[in-house]
């Protein structure tokens, strides 16, 4: 199974289920309806939870299209990019009057010097990664400064150590256990979080052979010295905000040692 087809099971997971609590709502409406004739008030309250959940599941099933997108243009989710925008660029690609290039470009105005930094405050903002701080304050610099052939080896192995401290991982950390820890870590009711465990399983940490092709964006090719070509603007940010998601969605599980 690719990395869509497990974004559209998760969808069709949640598809269902949203389905089977719609429906218990309605049956309760209907109760209520039957019972309470004149108690207009809890008629009205119910009515407005049935409405909250239409809305809900509507919210998830753009949530959902959002994290898909992301995955398909090479982007880990971000929550910092405002609805209306990734609306905009889903339709956009769509209809073929933008590009990959232009979601790349997109993705590098937004994420400019001052809200770089501010991720890099958030980071120093969690005492768990205050041993950390040294190699991610020293990435983000190289960013700043264009040095991306520094900045991305440095902080793709930073996804792998902050898993592995927030579940106190003792000895050996293979591929299966580290991708128990994504799951683990990610909601499955989360669109989102859904989208950031495929990203990191499937692209960050997809394995490669030595005269194969090379995958893009893979730590191993990476720090084994099969890449060599991932000094870009794209990759540092792509590892920037990689890190920064699972940063804020495991925060908290656990002390560092």
């Amino acid at each position: 199974m690719n990395e869509f087809e497990q974004v559209a099971e998760t969808v069709s997971r949640f598809n269902a289920q949203m389905k089977r609590r719609h429906a218990e709502v309605e049956a309760l409406v209907e109760d209520v309806r039957r019972s309470l004739p004149d108690v207009s008030v809890l008629s009205d309250w119910v009515r407005a939870q049935v409405d909250l959940t239409r809305m809900l599941q509507r919210l998830h099933l753009r949530t959902q299209a959002w994290g898909a997108f992301l995955i398909q243009m090479g982007w880990p989710p971000t929550t910092d990019l405002a609805a209306g925008a990734l609306d905009q660029l889903a339709d956009g690609l769509k209809r073929g009057e933008l590009t990959e290039g232009d979601v790349e470009d997109l993705f590098l105005e937004f994420y400019d010097e001052p809200r770089v930094r501010g991720l890099l405050a958030g980071w120093a903002d969690d005492g768990q990664l205050s041993h950390r701080l040294p190699i991610l304050d020293a990435a983000v610099e190289a960013h700043i400064r264009g040095e991306y052939l520094l900045s991305v080896p440095a902080l793709l192995p930073q996804v792998e150590g902050v898993l592995a401290e927030r579940f106190g991982h003792q000895g050996r950390l293979s591929g299966k256990r580290l991708e128990r820890y994504l799951q683990d870590a990610l909601s499955e009711q989360n669109p989102f979080d859904q989208a950031a465990r495929v990203f990191v399983a499937k692209r960050l940490l997809e394995s490669f052979a030595w005269a194969s092709t090379t995958p893009e964006f893979s730590r191993h090719a990476v720090l084994h010295g099969a890449d060599v070509g991932y000094g870009s603007r794209v990759n540092s940010l792509r590892a920037i905000l990689t890190f920064d998601y699972i940063h804020c969605a495991t925060r908290g599980l656990a002390a560092a040692p």
